[in-house]
């Protein structure tokens, strides 16, 4: 399965100047109206696709207060190669922007490649991105702490760059990191990922390096690290994988302070259901993206850790039927089925073009057409995956038939 990998790389290139817009949440002092986020998608020729491959990206803007996602299908490219989307309606601020890649069009399978960067959202001016599938890894950046505290797990993130400088998305396992000496990396001497944690067991200084292993031997960097007794801040689970809508449990521990609580802070639409000093309760999105938790040390708040959850779904609905057609004033009945609902296997529901929910629940929905002809969506909503739907397109049509013969009257 590894020879289709090659074909993997994404780059998510952040050209032009930065821009601002309108978003929900935002005020007159930090929006401007009328402007939005324009972004290009640049598809490799069919005959490089072989199955597997990626065909739906998903993009997503995100900070603590704000997220926008949209899917991007190959369909969209309308017999080009080249697909073009729009962020309307955008807080002004800093954001992640996350790109992941994935087999099926409508976003399932097993996310194949992913990658991110930051942007600034300034006012008054424009962002274009560009997201290619044709490049080539030059060079590695790793970001993270490079002062670490004896036996504090503390992560590292890199990030896969063209010539250009530009961000390129690659399969995780195919960036291997090797521990220099008195340092484990994942538990041991190597591990494989884009973001892993590292941990340190003696006081001095030490390193790591980072390769990207195919095609062939890439580019590699080594990372310094200097390790001390100073204040840490150790976080459990450093790294997971939830599915959307789930509760992960963390839990901070202070290491070398004479204080033990932390605050908590989490990005990525995520929210903290409870927290005391030294746990927090995060409820995940309802939609698959990338989460942030973050533990700063009350004692000296210059010491964190973070933490990143990498919401994944592979949630489907289905309807049935898919079409129909009816009389004006007619109705209709949709089941719905939610497969891999791990935590929710219910839907909502909404419709279109007049007509209305009679009656519903969490599987099926009862609804009336209009008085008028033409054509509604009844469309089946995931509760656990908001990202996910299914369509009933039903054609209304006109009334026929009727009584008729003759009305006598009373002798």
């Amino acid at each position: 399965m590894k020879h289709w990998k090659l074909l993997l790389f994404m780059v998510l290139a952040v050209i032009g100047t930065l821009f601002t817009a309108i978003g929900c949440g935002g005020s007159s002092n930090n929006v401007a109206s009328g402007t939005s986020a324009r972004i290009t998608i640049v598809w490799p020729e069919r005959t490089r696709l072989i199955p597997l491959a990626a065909n739906a990206v998903r993009i997503t803007l995100s900070n603590a207060e704000n997220n926008y996602t949209q899917l991007v299908t190959r369909d969209a490219a309308s017999g080009s190669n080249t697909s073009k989307i729009q962020f309307s309606n955008v807080v002004v601020g800093d954001y992640t922007v996350t790109a992941t890649a994935f087999p099926g069009s409508d976003g399932s399978g097993i996310a194949q490649a992913t990658g991110a960067t930051t942007i600034t959202i300034v006012q008054g001016q424009t962002t274009d991105f560009t997201v290619t599938m044709d490049s080539t890894v030059t060079q590695l950046d790793v970001s993270g702490a490079t002062n670490l505290t004896v036996n504090v797990p503390s992560s590292l993130t890199v990030s896969s760059k063209n010539a250009a400088g530009d961000l390129v998305l690659v399969d995780p396992s195919q960036l291997r990191w090797t521990a220099g000496s008195n340092l484990t990396v994942q538990g041991g001497s190597t591990a494989t990922g884009s973001t892993v944690s590292v941990i340190a067991s003696a006081l001095g200084n030490t390193s790591v390096n980072v390769q990207y292993i195919e095609p062939g031997a890439g580019p590699s960097r080594t990372v310094n690290l200097a390790v001390n007794d100073q204040i840490g801040v150790q976080l459990d689970p450093l790294n997971s994988t939830p599915v959307p809508g789930a509760t992960v449990d963390y839990t901070a521990t202070v290491v070398n302070g004479t204080n033990p609580n932390v605050t908590w802070e989490v990005t990525g639409g995520a929210t903290i259901v409870s927290s005391t000093g030294t746990t927090a309760r995060v409820k995940m999105p309802n939609y698959p993206g990338t989460v942030t938790v973050k533990a700063t040390s009350v004692q000296d708040t210059s010491k964190s850790n973070t933490a990143t959850a990498t919401v994944t779904s592979n949630i489907s609905v289905a309807v049935s039927p898919t079409t129909a057609s009816r009389q004006v004033n007619q109705s209709i009945t949709v089941t719905a089925t939610v497969t891999n609902g791990s935590l929710d296997n219910t839907v909502t529901w909404a419709v279109t073009g007049g007509a209305s929910i009679t009656s519903s629940n969490g599987t099926s929905a009862t609804v009336r057409m209009p008085a008028t002809t033409g054509s509604v969506n009844i469309t089946a909503r995931s509760v656990q995956d908001t990202t996910k739907t299914a369509v009933c397109g039903v054609s209304v049509t006109t009334a026929t038939g009727g009584a008729s013969g003759t009305v006598r009257s009373p002798k």
